[in-house]
């Protein structure tokens, strides 16, 4: 079940030396349905980044309110912020955050080792089945020695493994070629429909904006767009 989320009278603003903050976010409202499938729109250093660290609790905004399923993740301490994510939350960062050191595997079930350190052999078979739906066919091999394309899979790999309620991922396929990049969008989305998952997407690519239930456009950390797409 996805969660439904709700934005009220966002800002995120930046000290600066000897002059105004810098407002990166000005937002008075936002809602996101339970199992919606939005897509974030703009050009380099609009918000949409930012945006998304907010929705995670990766960023604690100047001020406002962000509440999923009632729940205001701007008002929580640090440590319940990452055990609240750690539950909810699916991520797919644009640098990847992978551990060159581990496999593909170790890296993809990483959230799992929170909680426990071996994997069970209906989790390994969901691992490989899942590796193998992104084009991932050696899930024992390691980080370090793959492409950036082949990381961005296991990111968005990873992001799906332990089924959030909900995923945040920022620029998914823009290491991709058109083939691999609708593999990882086809990925994502029957995983939000299977699983009723709220997926909410940051991207520049219109092909995958023409996917999404509806676009969110921001400029300068502005709303200029939010209707459902005709």
């Amino acid at each position: 079940m996805g969660l439904s989320g709700q934005i009220t009278d966002l800002r995120l603003e930046v000290p600066q030396p000897d002059a105004s903050p810098l407002r990166i976010l000005d937002l008075p409202h936002l809602d996101f349905e339970a199992g919606s499938v939005i897509g974030i729109s703009g050009p380099s250093g609009s918000g949409k980044t930012s945006l998304l660290h907010c929705l995670a609790g990766l960023m604690r905004p100047t001020s406002g309110a962000i509440l999923w399923n009632d729940q205001d993740i701007a008002a929580l301490s640090a440590t319940d912020c990452d055990l609240w994510r750690r539950e909810h939350v699916g991520l797919v960062f644009q640098d990847f955050q992978l551990i060159p050191e581990l496999s593909v595997l170790e890296n993809i079930a990483l959230p799992q080792f929170f909680s426990q350190w071996r994997l069970t052999e209906t989790q390994k078979n969901s691992l490989h089945k899942q590796g193998q739906q992104l084009g991932l066919n050696n899930l024992y091999q390691r980080a370090s020695s793959l492409s950036r394309g082949e990381q961005q899979r296991v990111a968005v790999a990873r992001s799906l493994w332990h089924h959030p309620a909900l995923i945040l991922a920022d620029e998914p396929t823009a290491s991709l070629d058109r083939a691999h990049a609708d593999k990882v969008m086809q990925a994502l989305l029957e995983h939000a429909s299977q699983h009723r998952t709220t997926l909410i997407v940051a991207s520049h690519d219109p092909a995958v904006l023409d996917l999404m239930d509806r676009v969110i456009a921001l400029d300068s950390g502005r709303m200029t767009q939010g209707q459902p797409l005709s």
